[in-house]
């Protein structure tokens, strides 16, 4: 199992190895482990932004994604947005109603293309 998550490599493991650019940190029990880990992850801010900010840009692009699904589902189907937003499983009026924004803004850029 290979994980930066801490939580989960705890909740799966009773073992760990920490790698650092392919070279071996740490390898023993995942409670004498973990604290290297952690302190290792903890000093290096920079390396923390570039994480969160990987992990928002992925947010982003998977969330555009799924708005241009929408729209083709509303193209080649014939279909509303609420449909489209049903058969996409989009739950609560926040999050629909960011959807619906996506949605109709992917479909105005198709149009002026």
């Amino acid at each position: 199992f290979v994980s930066h998550s801490l939580a989960q490599v705890k909740r799966i493991c009773n073992k760990a190895i920490i790698l650092d650019h392919g070279k071996l940190v740490a390898f023993g029990d995942i409670e004498d482990v973990a604290p290297i880990y952690e302190e290792m992850i903890a000093g290096d801010e920079e390396s923390q932004k570039a994480l969160k900010a990987a992990r928002s840009k992925k947010r982003k692009l998977k969330r555009q994604g799924r708005f241009m699904d929408g729209y083709y589902l509303m193209k080649n189907l014939n279909m509303s947005v609420d449909e489209v937003l049903d058969l996409m499983e989009i739950e609560g009026d926040t999050l629909r109603e960011k959807y619906r924004e996506g949605i109709e803004a992917f479909a105005a850029s198709q149009e002026e293309e």
